[in-house]
């Protein structure tokens, strides 16, 4: 199943400028596994948007939106604290990368 598919709500946060590239930031409010309300969605735009600016190099050449889906976390599979995004081009392909703020 497609990372996009598995969101199935998102709200949009703002649109940020990477390399001079415009780029929508989203956050998810549901995926086919939770729901969360907006106003906790909300809450990721500055820490998201902050991890994206000093991680940009992971951001796939061609996207157009990022969607923020998941807070910020350690995994088994990556034990810095990171945010999961999934980064979207024109075609509607995605791509799930890690954005770190430290």
């Amino acid at each position: 199943m497609s990372v996009v598919r598995k969101i199935i709500d998102k709200i949009f946060l703002r649109t940020i400028n990477v390399n001079g590239k415009s780029i929508n930031l989203y956050a998810a409010t549901k995926t086919i596994e939770w729901e969360r309300p907006t106003e906790v969605a909300q809450k990721i735009a500055d820490p998201l948007e902050e991890a994206i600016r000093k991680t940009e190099f992971n951001i796939p050449e061609d996207t157009v939106d990022i969607i923020g889906r998941e807070t910020e976390h350690s995994s088994d599979a990556d034990e810095k604290n990171h945010f999961t995004a999934v980064c979207v081009d024109g075609k509607n392909n995605a791509e799930t990368k890690h954005f770190y703020r430290k």
